[in-house]
């Protein structure tokens, strides 16, 4: 068996959205229905992990510490708060909102990408599981689950990873300009991200609870893909493109909490389908 994520864009859409969702409905069925009450506040402990992995990665790296020390980034032309501030500003939207806190956790994988599930076209096999989150244990807040899977769906993870996007910086006047791959990739992933969102999202009938449902994934999908920024920097088109696909993702998160922008309509579509879009 191989990667998914090596396969989906030779894959028809069926096999893919077939094995994705015999996927999500494994976890529901024999992980996620394992839980317990908590009084952990579960994103206030990503934020906290996220903020302090990114000053590594400024401190790791002069190239990525020079863009992460600026007031705002210009992503394709579009200008945007520094992450740094982003995340700062999250921390405080956290604590004017106890609602976002998580009153039970669940058992997670904690890793789901279309790097970690194997196929033959048939049979498919989840892998390499996280297993630890912050605070300890194998229960976490189900939401960052799925802030994972869209951090590779709808954040492109896997295609930044394989070269297909990259990242170039004007390290002197603070702009990224992020290379697309071609709209045949973005189809292939956006037909399982739209299968996710069915099978997660849009089972809620309720519309605000959709809304707060989604906005809550698209706080832990920047979050993420921003925490790893210290794990690729010997990549630096990587980490650069890391770093402008995370910070969108906060910033489109933050105007959603302020009810600003629908966080569902955001994560509707691949994240490169914006640029196309324009």
């Amino acid at each position: 068996m191989l990667p998914m994520s090596e396969l989906v864009d030779e894959m028809n859409t069926e096999t893919s959205e077939r094995i994705l969702v015999n996927c999500l409905d494994w976890l529901a069925h024999e992980l996620h229905s394992s839980k317990q009450q908590t009084d952990r506040d579960c994103l206030a402990l990503v934020i906290t992990q996220t903020l302090q992995r990114v000053k590594q990665a400024a401190v790791s790296h002069p190239a990525m510490g020079a863009l992460l020390a600026r007031q705002q980034l210009v992503i394709n032309d579009v200008a945007y708060q520094s992450p740094l501030k982003l995340i700062r500003e999250l921390e405080l939207i956290a604590e004017a909102r106890p609602e976002l806190r998580a009153n039970w956790m669940h058992k997670i994988h904690g890793d789901v990408h279309l790097g970690n599930i194997l196929t033959d076209l048939e049979k498919w096999a989840l892998v390499d599981p996280r297993g630890v989150f912050p605070g300890g244990g194998d229960h976490f807040d189900l939401c960052y689950e799925w802030g994972k899977v869209l951090h590779d769906l709808h954040g492109m993870y896997n295609l930044i990873c394989s070269k297909h996007i990259w990242g170039d910086a004007n390290l002197d006047i603070g702009t990224i300009q992020v290379n697309l791959p071609s709209s045949h990739f973005t189809d292939a992933y956006a037909s399982l991200l739209r299968a996710f969102l069915n099978r997660v999202a849009l089972k809620y009938e309720d519309y605000e609870v959709r809304e707060k449902y989604a906005s809550k994934m698209l706080l832990y999908e920047g979050l993420l893909i921003l925490g790893i920024l210290p794990f690729h920097l010997q990549h630096l088109e990587r980490a650069v493109s890391l770093l402008a696909f995370g910070t969108m993702i906060l910033h489109h998160a933050i105007i959603a909490f302020d009810e600003k922008e629908s966080a569902l309509e955001f994560i509707s579509r691949p994240i490169t389908r914006a640029f196309y879009d324009k």
